[in-house]
């Protein structure tokens, strides 16, 4: 199933640890080019593997008229910009590559990234539908023996993960 809808926080935030932007989700990322030192004063640089951290605090969709949706897993695909890096997230890069094990002794140069979804955001989430126990009562009168609507989530996993992205706004010329 396919959603569109503005990004609601739901029971929590994340900050995001390259550019600590408040968000409901993000991935960062480094592929790091380590100097290697060898006989004498040679020096070569050899590319690491990629590090990264995707987080994931489930978040609600505002579909306006439509509804609610909680969006809630545990991996997830992004089809969304990076953020820009400036200067000022050097202290959270270094931060970044010593919680991933590299030091900053002998490294020679990285290539950081970091996607968020941020509350306010307008995005497309695709991913498994489930069907939950509504969170509240409906709030019109109900018929006896009729329950509140059900809740929708979107959910994924590793094996099907969420896919989200910029939501693309198509206008109609008449």
């Amino acid at each position: 199933m396919r959603v569109v809808g503005v990004v609601r926080a739901f029971e929590q935030t994340l900050v995001a640890p390259l550019s600590a932007r408040t968000c409901v989700a993000y991935r960062s990322r480094v592929s790091a080019n380590l100097a290697r030192y060898s006989s004498g004063t040679a020096r070569t640089s050899v590319q690491s593997p990629k590090a990264e951290t995707l987080l994931i605090a489930p978040f609600l969709l505002d579909r306006g008229a439509e509804g609610l949706v909680i969006v809630d897993g545990e991996h997830a695909r992004f089809d969304v910009k990076a953020i820009k890096l400036t200067a000022a997230d050097a202290e959270r890069k270094l931060s970044f590559l010593a919680r991933h094990g590299y030091s900053s002794q002998g490294q020679s140069s990285g290539s950081f990234a970091e996607v968020v979804i941020e509350p306010g955001m307008t995005i497309a989430v695709s991913g498994v539908m489930m069907r939950d126990v509504a969170l509240a009562p409906a709030t019109s009168e109900i018929a006896f023996r009729e329950g509140p609507p059900p809740t929708i989530r979107l959910t994924g996993n590793h094996e099907h993960p969420l896919v989200i992205g910029e939501s693309k706004v198509v206008l109609a010329l008449t």
